[in-house]
C-alpha cells in the first residue's frame, strides 16, 4: 500500500490522487446537510492497488454535529427504528458535492414515527460516504474542473478503474457487515425520497436484541436508552 501523509485542511479539502501519468490534486466542498453538519474537515489516507490492477484512493471525513447523544439524537428524528441492514444500493455525487450513500434496511420495530410515514418492510436511507469512480467525482465538477487537476491527461479507462472512497471516521462501533442490527435515527422531509440518517454513524447504532441495548460512542460500550424501554 502506498501512504500518502494524513492531512487535515479544513471545511476544503485536497484529495491526491497519484497515478502513473502525475499528480492530481482534486478539490472539493463539504455541504452542510439539514443543519446537522456544522464543521467537517478530510484527512487523506493514502492508496491501494486492489486484486483486478485497479487503485483505491481514501479520503476520512471528520463530521462535528450539534449533538451525538442518542437521547438528543431520538428528539430531533421523525422516525427511529430497528433494522437490520441489507445492502448498499448504490453511490451518488451531486453537483460540487461528497457522495452520498443509499442503503437498504428491513424494519424490525418502529420506536418512533412522529412523522406519520407508511413504513414497509424495507426502507431506503441516505447517509454521507461511500465509494465513487474518479470519473463521477470528475462528472460533479465544472468543466473545466479536469483541467485543473490534470485529469484531461488521463484515458477514459484509467479515470473509470480509479476509485475514490469517502469514510467517515470511526466512532468506535462495529462495522455494518459485523453486526447488521442498527438502532436508526431517522429524518425526512415533505418531498425527500431516502430517510436520512442523523448525524451518520451516530445514527446508525449497532443494537442488541437481546439485552436492548446500543453502542455508546461516549463510553464505548452498549447502553440502556430512556426512549428503548
Amino acid at each position: 500500500m502506498n501512504r500518502i501523509q494524513k492531512i487535515g485542511i479544513g471545511c476544503t479539502a485536497l484529495l491526491v490522487v497519484a497515478l502513473l501519468v502525475g499528480v492530481i490534486i482534486i478539490n472539493y466542498q463539504s455541504k452542510k446537510l439539514e443543519g446537522d453538519k456544522i464543521n467537517t474537515q478530510e484527512f487523506i489516507d493514502g492508496s491501494e492497488t486492489l486484486d483486478d490492477g485497479s487503485i483505491m484512493y481514501e479520503v476520512t471525513a471528520s463530521y462535528s454535529y450539534p449533538t451525538s447523544n442518542p437521547e438528543d439524537l431520538f428528539e430531533m428524528a421523525n422516525l427511529v427504528v430497528i433494522a437490520n441492514f441489507v445492502e448498499d444500493v448504490e453511490t451518488e455525487i451531486n453537483e460540487n458535492e461528497v457522495p452520498f450513500t443509499i442503503s437498504k434496511f428491513n424494519v424490525q420495530s418502529i420506536i418512533k414515527n412522529t412523522g406519520n410515514f407508511a413504513i414497509g418492510e424495507d426502507i431506503l436511507t441516505k447517509r454521507s460516504g461511500g465509494t465513487i469512480s474518479l470519473q463521477q467525482l470528475l462528472n460533479a465538477r465544472d468543466d473545466d474542473f479536469a483541467e485543473k487537476i490534470g485529469a484531461n491527461d488521463l484515458t477514459t479507462a484509467q479515470k473509470s478503474s480509479a476509485k475514490v472512497r469517502f469514510k467517515s471516521e470511526s466512532i468506535g462501533d462495529q462495522s455494518i457487515e459485523e453486526e447488521d442490527t442498527r438502532l436508526l435515527f431517522l429524518h425526512k422531509a415533505e418531498g425527500e425520497e431516502y430517510f436520512t440518517i442523523i448525524a451518520n454513524d451516530y445514527g446508525m447504532l449497532s443494537y442488541n436484541n437481546t439485552t436492548k441495548k446500543a453502542f455508546n460512542a461516549k463510553e464505548n460500550n452498549y447502553s440502556s436508552y430512556s426512549f428503548l424501554e
